[in-house]
C-alpha cells in the first residue's frame, strides 16, 4: 500500500495504490471531491489516513468496502477495532495493552482519521 503523489496545476495531488500498484478508486474519487477546496498538505493527510484504514483491513483480512456485510462482526465492531488499532496497534496482534500505556494517537487525530474513512465508506454504500 502506497500513497502516490503527482503534480497538478494546483500543486501536488495524491492517490492510494494497493500492493499491486493499482489505484484504489474510491480513495481517488474522494481525493477528486476534496481537490478543489483543500490544500495539497490536507489532501496528503487524508490519503495517508485512508492508507491506515486499508492497511488495517489488509492485516485483519477485511474487505474495506464490505465491512457492513461482514457476517461475523459488522461495521460498528470493525470500526471499533480500527479505532483501537489506531490508538494501540499492538492490541490487534497481542490482544493486550500494557498498563498505563499512552495511546499512539490523540482523540483529535483519531477523529480526523475517522472522518475521511467514514466519508469514503458512505460514498461507497457502506
Amino acid at each position: 500500500m502506497k500513497v502516490q503523489e503527482f503534480k497538478t496545476d494546483k500543486g501536488m495531488g495524491y492517490v492510494l495504490l494497493d500492493d499491486e500498484l493499482h489505484v484504489i478508486n474510491e480513495v481517488k474519487d474522494f481525493m477528486a471531491f476534496l481537490y478543489p477546496t483543500k490544500s495539497p498538505n490536507t489532501l496528503k493527510t487524508y490519503c495517508n489516513d485512508l492508507k491506515l484504514f486499508y492497511t488495517f483491513c489488509d492485516k485483519m483480512d477485511y474487505e474495506p468496502l464490505k465491512i457492513s456485510c461482514n457476517p461475523e462482526k459488522g461495521a460498528m465492531n470493525i470500526l471499533s477495532e480500527f479505532v483501537t488499532w489506531l490508538q494501540y496497534p499492538e492490541y490487534i496482534e497481542l490482544g493486550v495493552v500494557e498498563d498505563n500505556r499512552e495511546p499512539e494517537r490523540t482523540p483529535h487525530t483519531v477523529n480526523a482519521i475517522m472522518a475521511g474513512v467514514l466519508y469514503v465508506l458512505s460514498i461507497s454504500g457502506n
